[in-house]
Parts: C-alpha cells; structure tokens; sequence
C-alpha cells in the first residue's frame, strides 16, 4: 500500500525536524536553527511548508523539501523551484522517493 502524499502545514514542522534528525543527520543545520527552515520552506501564502510528506501508520516515512525562488524575489515571473531535502526510510514502499518528486 502506497504511502499518501500532502503538502506539510506549519504544524509540521516539529515532526518534520524529527525526521531530519533521526534519518538524515542530527547536526543538520534544521535540527538546529528551527526558524531557518520555517523561513526558507514557508508557501508564498504563509500557511504551509514546501515539504511534500509521505505518511504510514502515523508516521512521517518520505520528505522532499523545496524552495520557490518566487519567496525571495516576488517579481519574478515564473515559479522555479529548487529542490531539497530528499529522504525515505527504510520502511517507505520502494519508489516513494519517486512517486513524490513526481506527485
């Protein structure tokens, strides 16, 4: 069964700074500067963080975080992204990694 795909609230970000700890790298700079990641992956509308999450049982099993250029410079006509981030664990279905850089 393959792991649903959302867009990560606000509310997210504790979980998603757990996850970053736990299987990527507990130094991460995230881990420790909560704000930065919250200023760097917040939505244009402010209400959501550019981080696909991949979820089973409760638990966070994928992340890929993004940044739109169009955060930082409003004038810019299109919006670019700039992928980041990209994680699942062992216990994701195999392809999720794919299956959410596509979602």
């Amino acid at each position: 069964m393959w792991a649903p795909f959302r867009l990560a609230s606000q509310s997210d970000s504790g979980r998603i700074v757990t996850f970053i700890k736990s299987h990527w790298r507990s130094d991460h700079v995230f881990v420790k500067n909560l704000e930065l990641m919250v200023w760097q992956h917040s939505s244009q509308q402010g209400e959501g963080l550019n981080f696909v999450l991949a979820e089973a049982g409760g638990s966070i099993v994928g992340i890929l975080g993004f940044s739109s250029f169009r955060s930082f410079d409003p004038s810019l006509v299109s919006d670019t992204i700039a992928l980041a981030l990209w994680k699942r664990t062992e216990q994701a279905e195999p392809g999720t990694g794919l299956r959410m850089l596509t979602w």
